[in-house]
């Protein structure tokens, strides 16, 4: 476990600490960590994956990642769609800096509760989620990797986030 510093070729520096406790989650690619952001003075979430992943995988992954950043970056500060802050490379990995959502994901949040959501808390998690899915689609895009574990939640409402698959729809015209 050690404290990391992260700075990005515009000298944001990004602190985290390296340790399970840290983890917000952990997949076949990589993992997302706690972190702050020193210039905004907020909480992040911080998506590190090693280069040996990008090496086993080669292009198409690289691609895939890439397509990942630059897609939450063009979509910008939705309102149920977890924003990307930035997104550049060091020495040992690619390091996108997304938004902190400090509530968990609907799964967590089911799992822990043990019991069904009333009425009105599903209608309102759903209509946020149709919200998210409205403005992706919206702009020709496809989350295609839409589950619970994807679905975060930040001061009481949904955000849809995970865009690791995500696909732009070829020939769509934005609606």
């Amino acid at each position: 476990m050690s404290q990391q510093l992260l700075i990005s070729p515009e000298n944001h520096e990004y602190l985290f600490t390296d340790s399970a406790n840290e983890r917000l989650g952990q997949g076949a690619f990589g993992d997302v960590f706690k972190g702050f952001d020193r210039k905004r003075l907020q909480q992040v979430a911080i998506k590190r994956v090693h280069n040996s992943v990008l090496d086993k995988y080669g292009e198409e992954f690289i691609r895939c990642l890439g397509n990942e950043a630059n897609i939450l970056q063009e979509m910008g500060d939705g309102v149920h769609t977890v924003a990307i802050i930035d997104c550049f490379q060091t020495s040992n990995h690619v390091n996108i800096i997304m938004e902190f959502c400090d509530g968990g994901t609907l799964r967590g949040k089911l799992d822990k509760n043990g019991k069904a959501f009333t009425e009105d808390e599903a209608l309102n998690y759903f209509a946020e989620c149709v919200e998210g899915l409205y403005a992706m689609h919206k702009s020709g895009r496809m989350h295609r990797d839409l589950k619970l574990e994807n679905i975060f939640f930040k001061e009481g409402h949904c955000k849809i986030g995970d865009f690791g698959l995500i696909k732009r729809l070829q020939g769509f015209s934005p609606m």
